[in-house]
């Protein structure tokens, strides 16, 4: 009928149909095709946009923390005692170290671009790396798209992936391990191994939740083995996963003795949150809800609640054992998704690192938001579990990707507010006037010897 209204054949109308028809089904058979090459691409898009947004603004070393390990970096060359020592005994060096390749140029220094392009093709691998592991254990590739989709979306981390901060590296390292783990449990090939150790090598020179997920991966490669190949095979890829991946453990352990004189170094340092009371301080049930909270801040509650009906969905699929596809075994490692948040919980817990929410202040005071970045590190197993959702319903699937996109807009700052990660990087920020007014007075043409990072 509508075909006549407008003066058009009926034949001719079918066959624009079938055209068009035509035409998507080619669309969508070349993205299928090629979806990984897209979602890399898009990936470096979004990394470009997002550093060329926050460099215009000024906004990439806006973390102190960021400033500090730029210098740090710098101090290997540009010293009055230059060397490898000047990384210190506290921070882990891995960060600093990719550094050293263009610190020693003042542009690259000051600018900050030393961390940035550092920090954003690591963005690039932990996005690659999260849509191979979701799609290696889902064989699914929407699932994989929606789960990417909330790992790679988040605006808190584009933002975080400009700078010079340590997370992003983290996580790429963390997620290839995994990835590379989970491979090689399903093909035992050695290469697999191999990669996977190095990645948590990487990982455990990073950040000291990297010693923990290194020592839980060397147990599930323990359980994996034993469990399916006997006791010799199992001692055997134990001792070379873990003489690579505990190896920039025992590094650490001698630098510090020939450094430092001091093995332990590293834990007998005062840092600032020794001093204040935590409300959270021993006590489990404060420790929890303040990192829930930064989740909420940080991620979205969107992708929370998403993440929560994906972890119901599969337990409830396991247990009543309606999907025969899953093995336990096999999907072990992705249970280290979940190493790096209970190892911020216990450090809130024995008040060694402070996060400060608007809902639960750490010392009763009136604090916006206190490294509430470490919320990134429950990313990945929120975008894994959110592609968990099993559901073959059209209606719903649309449902679940208006949420994520919703929850992404608004982390964003279209409504006038400023990110989160923003707020938390400003929160600590020193007046850099005060500092020029205090030198001004006080500068006596002496060497000043400072223990503090911004300098």
């Amino acid at each position: 009928n509508r075909s006549k209204a407008d003066g058009i054949p009926n034949r001719t109308a079918n066959g624009l149909c079938k055209v068009n028809n035509h035409m998507m089904n080619k669309i969508f058979v070349f993205i299928n095709k090629n979806l990984e090459k897209i979602i890399l691409i898009t990936a470096i898009l979004f990394s470009l946009g997002s550093f060329i947004y926050y460099y215009d603004q000024g906004l990439t070393t806006a973390y102190g923390d960021a400033q500090a390990r730029l210098n740090i970096s710098r101090r290997v060359f540009d010293n009055l005692t230059p060397g490898l020592a000047q990384l210190g005994g506290v921070w882990l060096p891995l960060p600093q170290l990719l550094m050293l390749p263009t610190i020693w140029n003042k542009f690259m220094w000051q600018s900050g671009l030393s961390g940035s392009i550092v920090s954003m093709p690591m963005y690039v691998l932990a996005v690659y790396f999260t849509y191979k592991l979701i799609y290696f254990v889902t064989k699914e590739k929407f699932r994989a798209l929606l789960g990417v989709a909330v790992f790679g979306l988040n605006i808190n981390f584009l933002y975080l992936q400009t700078t010079s901060m340590g997370e992003t590296i983290f996580l790429a390292t963390f997620i290839a391990g995994i990835y590379f783990l989970t491979l090689w449990i399903k093909t035992h090939k050695l290469t697999h191994l191999i990669i996977s150790s190095f990645a948590f090598f990487l990982t455990s020179i990073n950040r000291y939740e990297g010693w923990l997920v290194a020592l839980v991966a060397a147990i599930i490669v323990v359980i994996t083995t034993l469990k399916t190949k006997g006791r010799s095979y199992a001692e055997g890829k134990v001792i070379l996963f873990g003489s690579v991946s505990f190896l920039g453990i025992m590094l650490w352990f001698v630098w510090q003795t020939i450094i430092f004189y001091d093995p332990l170094y590293f834990l007998h340092q005062e840092f600032f949150s020794k001093t204040l009371n935590f409300v959270n301080s021993k006590n489990i049930v404060l420790s929890i809800l303040t990192y829930v909270y930064s989740l909420k801040h940080f991620l979205g509650i969107g992708v929370i609640f998403l993440s929560v009906i994906g972890l119901i969905s599969i337990l409830y699929t396991y247990f009543k054992n309606q999907n025969k596809k899953i093995n336990l075994y096999e999907n072990l490692p992705l249970f280290l998704l979940f190493i790096p948040p209970l190892f911020i919980i216990v450090t809130l817990y024995n008040n060694i690192i402070p996060i400060a929410v608007p809902e639960i202040n750490i010392n009763h005071q009136a604090t916006d938001f206190l490294n509430i970045r470490y919320a990134l590190f429950g990313l990945p197993a929120i975008a894994v579990l959110s592609s968990l959702i099993l559901t073959s319903k059209k209606l719903l699937n649309i449902i679940i990707v208006i949420i994520i996109l919703t929850n992404s807009i608004l982390l964003s700052p279209f409504f006038g507010k400023q990110i989160t990660a923003l707020r938390d990087a400003q929160i600590l920020d020193i007046d850099s006037n005060q500092f020029k007014m205090w030198i001004k007075q006080n500068y006596t043409n002496k060497y000043i010897y400072c223990s503090c990072n911004i300098l």
